[in-house]
């Protein structure tokens, strides 16, 4: 359909990872025959290998830094992770910021805190409880994902625990829904509409200039402390009054 319409611009954000295998060989050729007759693509939030375009994309790796970070600094040395699927870029970039921040504070990463919940809500939900039924559980909890956050969330509740009095978390993205109990919890924020702002002007750019260098952006992470993070053995509360965004250099 874009072929016959003959689409000048395109921005894509590919739903799946394609860079195993020849599983991406389909898409990339694709969007070659698109670029071959003068679209403009711009890629959003996720890379495809070995295709070079213009994109935006999210600082994973920092903000999941920032998230441990701000685990560390309330108090917590027992830190576990739901992380998210690890043959995905981004999943790989966030439990890279984890296991930074925690090597660069001295805390050494225990496998058994460590819970491979490929981004689903479901896993998440099963992995959680089965944790905290062993009963040795980490103070505290960083969720790669909203959808791991949501399930770690249902599980703490359904075995009637409470956040953070029985176990502390951070999430990466927002877990909706938890306002309706009025609660706000702490979590890695990304500007949305920053990234479609950038986009559209990545591609309008290009439409301008289409001999030019491929461009990439890099947006940085905004971290948001509501007191979810707080040590429960502390009276410490990194969180203040008038959600204070704490993202950018440390």
């Amino acid at each position: 359909m874009m072929f016959h319409q003959r689409v000048k611009g395109l921005i894509m954000t590919p739903a799946a990872e394609y860079g195993i295998a020849d599983k991406g060989a389909g898409i990339r050729k694709q969007l070659a025959g698109l670029a071959e007759m003068g679209a403009a693509i711009v890629l959003l939030d996720r890379v495809i290998p070995d295709f070079q375009c213009d994109g935006v994309y999210f600082d994973n790796l920092e903000g999941a830094y920032l998230a441990t970070e701000a685990l560390i600094k309330a108090g917590h040395e027992r830190i576990g992770i739901i992380a998210g699927d690890m043959s995905m870029t981004h999943g790989k970039q966030r439990y890279a910021g984890f296991e930074k921040a925690m090597r660069e504070y001295g805390i050494p990463v225990d496998g058994r805190y460590v819970l491979h919940g490929e981004f689903k809500r479901e896993m998440s939900y099963e992995l959680t409880k089965d944790m905290l039924l062993k009963g040795d559980i980490p103070t505290a909890v960083f969720c790669s994902n909203n959808m791991s956050g949501a399930g770690f969330l249902q599980a703490v509740y359904d075995l009637g625990m409470k956040v953070p009095a029985d176990i502390a978390y951070i999430c990466f993205d927002k877990v909706e829904g938890v306002e309706i109990f009025g609660e706000k919890h702490s979590h890695i924020s990304r500007d949305v509409v920053g990234m479609g702002e950038a986009a559209a002007r990545l591609l309008l750019n290009r439409l301008r200039q289409p001999e030019k260098s491929c461009e990439l952006q890099i947006l940085p992470p905004d971290l948001r402390l509501h007191g979810s993070e707080v040590y429960a053995g502390s009276r410490g509360n990194l969180c203040d009054d008038e959600n204070k965004n704490r993202g950018g250099s440390r």
